[in-house]
């Protein structure tokens, strides 16, 4: 749902999103976890860092700014792998 509301706010069709998806092995799964022929930014399969991908993706076609993020914010999130862990590890 966030995925195709922020397609929408870049200018992007929903063929457009789909063709980005396509990119992530996991998305070809339903919400309910079962394979299909579309691809689908709600399956339960996708993860965190597939989302954080997607949305890199999504800035860049949007000019590097999607509305409510900062400059390139996903593509600085997406290139952060260790982000995640440094957050779980201050909380020990």
């Amino acid at each position: 749902m966030v995925a195709a509301q922020v397609c929408r706010e870049a200018g992007l069709d929903d063929d457009h999103r789909k063709l980005v998806l396509r990119q992530f092995r996991r998305a070809m799964y339903d919400a309910d976890g079962l394979a299909c022929d579309q691809p689908s930014s709600r399956s339960k399969r996708l993860t965190n860092r597939d989302f954080e991908q997607f949305m890199a993706i999504i800035e860049r076609s949007a000019g590097g700014k999607l509305k409510g993020y900062s400059v390139t914010y996903w593509q600085r999130m997406a290139d952060d792998v260790l982000q995640r862990m440094r957050y779980r590890a201050r909380a020990i």
